[in-house]
C-alpha cells in the first residue's frame, strides 16, 4: 500500500536532525556541566531522528528483510531509546529539584555522587536494558512496512519488568517525587525566587530562565512519553514491540527462541488496528516533535544565537579574510622596505658605512656594505 507519509516523514526528520545537532553543540559549548540531562536527551533524540530518516527512505512500501547488521543496531537502539529519553526527563527533573533547593552545605563527593547517578541513568540504563533483551527477543529483529526495523519482544511478564514498565515508571517517578515539589516551593517563594537572580547548587549558576526552559523540557518530554509508555498495556492492543498477547511470567528459553528467523510485516497488516496505527505514526513524528521543543527552548535563545553569529564571524574572516591579509602583507612588506633603506642612506655620509646586522634563530651575520653617495647618486638619477 502506497505511504501517505513519503517523503513528509524523512524530511522533517533530517531537519530536526539537524536543528538538533546545532542545538547540542551550542549547548556542549556553553554550559554542558550542568546540563547532563539535556546533553543526554538531544543524544538519544538525535539516534531517534536518524534511524527514522534511513528507516522511512529505505523500507518505503517494503518489507524485504535486508540490511539484516543494520536491523539488527536499529532494533536494539530502539530499546535504549524508549528507556533512555524517559530516563534522561527524570535525570533533568532530579538535578531541578536540587537546584531549587539550594543546598550549599553538599561537599564534593555528593556532587559526584549526584554526577553518576545522572549518567547511570541516563546512559548506562538504556545500555543495560540493549542487553537484557535478548532475554526475551522473540525473533532476530522485524520489519515493518513504511516503518522499518523493529523489536519484537516475546509477550510474558519478565519483559515487562525488565523493559516495558520504564517508560511509565520514570514519569510517574519525576512527577511525585519531584515535580510537585518543584512546583510548590516555587509557588511559596515566587517573590524570593523574582528577587534572585541567579540559581546556585554546589558552584554551578543556572539563570533563572535557564531554569525555566530545563523545567518546561522536562513537563512536555514526560507529557509526550507517558502515552507511548501506556499503550503497551492496553488489552488488546498489538504494537511493533509486542507479537501477541500472554500472561505468563517465563515460557521458557526454547519457547522464546522457537522463531528466531526476521519476520515481516506488511502494511496491510498494522493499519488493520488504529491503536498499533496511531503508535506507528507517533514513533515517526515523536522525535521531530520533541527535536523542535529542545531546539526552541535552548538552540534559539540569544546567547545561542550570538555564539552562532561570532562563530560564523570567525569562520567567514579565517576563510576568506586571511588569505587576503597574508597576500597584501606580503605585496606591501617589499614597497615598505625600500624608503626606509633610502632615508637610512641619505642620513648617511658619503663616505660612510652602513651595518646591516641580520639576525637569523640566535645567531646574528653583520653584513657590512659599503655605499658610496656617487654610486648611489647614480642609481636614483
Amino acid at each position: 500500500m502506497k505511504d501517505p507519509t513519503y517523503p513528509l516523514v524523512p524530511i522533517l526528520n533530517v531537519l530536526a536532525a539537524c536543528l538538533l545537532s546545532f542545538t547540542l553543540i551550542s549547548i556542549v559549548l556553553r554550559e554542558a556541566r550542568s546540563n547532563r540531562g539535556v546533553v543526554m536527551l538531544c543524544v538519544w533524540v538525535l539516534v531517534q531522528d536518524t534511524l527514522m530518516a534511513i528507516q522511512s527512505i529505505v523500507w518505503r512500501e517494503s518489507w524485504r528483510i535486508e540490511m539484516p547488521v543494520f536491523c539488527d543496531i536499529s532494533s536494539h537502539l530502539w530499546i535504549g531509546l524508549t528507556i533512555g529519553i524517559p530516563a534522561c526527563s527524570f535525570v533533568i527533573t532530579r538535578r531541578l529539584w536540587l537546584a531549587v533547593r539550594a543546598n550549599p552545605g553538599s561537599g564534593r563527593k555528593k556532587t559526584h555522587d549526584g554526577i553518576l547517578v545522572d549518567y547511570l541513568l541516563g546512559l548506562g540504563l538504556p545500555l543495560l536494558s540493549m542487553s537484557v533483551y535478548y532475554l526475551v527477543q522473540a525473533a532476530r529483529f522485524q520489519v515493518i512496512e513504511n516503518y522499518g526495523p523493529s523489536t519484537y519482544i516475546y509477550p510474558c511478564w519478565v519483559a515487562v519488568i525488565l523493559l516495558q514498565s520504564w517508560p511509565i515508571i520514570f514519569p510517574i517517578l519525576s512527577t511525585s517525587l519531584y515535580g510537585w515539589r518543584i512546583v510548590t516551593r516555587l509557588h511559596r517563594h515566587r517573590r524570593t525566587t523574582r528577587e534572585l537572580k541567579l540559581l546556585q547548587y554546589n558552584g554551578d549558576q543556572v539563570q533563572r530562565t535557564h531554569y525555566r526552559r530545563l523545567f518546561t523540557l522536562a513537563c512536555i518530554d514526560t507529557v509526550l512519553v507517558l502515552p507511548l509508555g501506556i499503550v503497551p498495556f492496553v488489552p488488546g492492543v498489538p504494537t511493533p514491540a509486542m507479537s501477541t498477547s500472554g500472561d505468563e511470567f517465563w515460557p521458557g528459553w526454547n519457547t522464546i527462541k522457537e522463531w528466531w528467523a526476521p519476520q515481516a510485516v506488511s502494511s496491510d497488516e498494522w493499519r488493520i488496528s488504529v491503536a498499533w496505527s496511531v503508535n506507528i505514526y507517533w514513533n515517526q513524528l515523536f522525535g521531530v516533535l520533541l527535536s523542535v521543543v529542545i531546539f526552541l527552548l535552548f538552540g534559539f535563545t540569544r546567547d545561542a544565537r550570538e555564539r552562532c553569529g561570532t562563530a560564523l564571524s570567525r569562520a567567514r574572516n579565517f576563510g576568506t579574510l586571511m588569505p587576503k591579509s597574508r597576500r597584501s602583507s606580503s605585496r606591501i612588506s617589499l614597497p615598505t622596505a625600500l624608503p626606509i633603506a633610502r632615508t637610512r642612506i641619505r642620513r648617511a655620509d658619503s663616505l660612510s658605512m652602513v651595518n646591516i646586522s641580520k639576525s637569523m634563530g640566535d645567531e646574528t651575520n653583520l653584513v657590512d656594505i659599503e655605499v658610496r653617495w656617487s654610486t648611489y647618486n647614480s642609481t636614483t638619477m
